[in-house]
């Protein structure tokens, strides 16, 4: 835990607290005025967050996210930068765009992290030092992805009854399981050491980054989630909007098919591509600019009040094109289902081949679906 002043202050103030991304530092931008001033920069990672419920929505599933870096100052390099004010969203109802609202939950915290002395501090290590700190692997070797979980296991003819199953009714083969060397096998904390969600097994992705291995992400089973449980992990270590899931083998192929989530990619097949969220960071940005010809997004179709992926994937589109971005252009495809994990591969690339121009299904199915 990289807050634990801010962290107890908000149990105090909340009861109930979550954390999202434990371990990972936010990046930040140091003001060159030489003022000490900083904030948070959209070019990299969000970092450590704490998640409650929103006072002002009436939420029970803790969509209030505070930074681990509200009222923290930051050290880099051995000098200490400034206090920061609170840095928090509410993805339910974007309840603190009002400002009254986010006066009263600046209150609530200040009060709760009254009598705690100075403002707590945030040791702002490289990414390497961590790493090297951790003594963690880049090669995907069954010793290497053990630095990361220590307690992976192939998928294999002694794979738990239960991870297969889930894996069956996710409609994840063989094949899928070969390509992205899917692992399973339980969790544990780094910051307490215990297991998470009870020691059930969890369903383990290698993330790599140019053929290394950068990180870990893991989906637990359904069947295993109480209310408070965790659904997704994402190793501390790993730097996820630093990387696009994938990119080394969908740029071989030269179309990348955007989505949100690596179940999605399984189910488009290796031209599948995901930047873990809604929107791709600069830096996944500037990758896909890099490696790819063309770009189809495939936008998670659950819209609300506050999100529109396929607003956002409109808009990011109509810049890259715009910019003459990608040589084969960049094309929305809104699917029938709420995203691309949910419909069989011939489902997904039917409704892509009916949708996208001539010119690029004919180029499709040329050079994209026979490699899939």
């Amino acid at each position: 835990m990289l807050n634990e002043q801010l962290y107890n202050a908000l149990v105090k103030a909340f009861g109930k607290v979550e954390i999202a991304n434990e371990g990972v530092h936010a990046t930040i931008e140091i003001d060159q005025s030489g003022t000490g001033g900083w904030r948070i920069s959209n070019q990299g990672e969000g970092g450590e967050e704490y998640r409650v419920n929103c006072p002002f929505c009436h939420d029970h599933k803790g969509h209030l996210y505070i930074s681990h870096m509200s009222y923290a100052a930051p050290i880099v390099r051995g000098t200490q930068l400034q206090v920061g004010g609170l840095l928090a969203h509410c993805f339910r109802r974007e309840c603190l765009k009002d400002s009254n609202n986010r006066d009263i939950l600046a209150g609530k915290i200040g009060m709760a992290m009254s009598g705690e002395g100075a403002a707590p501090t945030v040791d702002m290590s490289a990414p390497d030092e961590i790493d090297l700190q951790l003594n963690l692997s880049n090669e995907l070797t069954l010793e290497g992805l053990r630095t990361w979980v220590p307690d992976w296991q192939p998928i294999d003819s002694n794979t738990d009854p239960d991870i297969m199953e889930y894996l069956s009714n996710r409609d994840i083969t063989e094949d899928i399981v070969e390509w992205l060397n899917i692992g399973w096998g339980p969790i544990k904390s780094m910051r307490t050491g215990t297991y998470l969600n009870n020691g059930h097994p969890w369903v383990l992705f290698p993330v790599l980054r140019n053929g290394k291995l950068a990180g870990v992400q893991a989906r637990c089973p359904d069947k295993f989630l109480k209310e408070d449980g965790i659904k997704y992990y994402f190793h501390p270590a790993c730097r996820k909007k630093t990387i696009v899931f994938n990119l080394d083998i969908a740029s071989q192929i030269g179309i990348g098919v955007l989505c949100e989530g690596i179940f999605d990619v399984a189910h488009i097949g290796k031209a599948g591509v995901c930047v873990f969220g809604h929107t791709p960071s600069i830096t996944q940005k500037r990758l896909l600019a890099s490696n790819m010809q063309g770009i189809i997004w495939l936008p998670d179709t659950d819209i609300s009040a506050t999100l529109n992926p396929i607003d956002i994937a409109m808009k990011q589109c109509a810049e890259w094109n715009s910019s003459g971005v990608f040589s084969k252009g960049a094309h929305v495809v809104p699917l029938p289902a709420k995203d691309a994990g949910s419909m069989s591969r011939i489902d997904v690339w039917q409704t892509v081949l009916n949708q996208v121009s001539s010119e690029m299904r004919d180029y499709l199915m040329e050079k994209v679906v026979p490699r899939l």
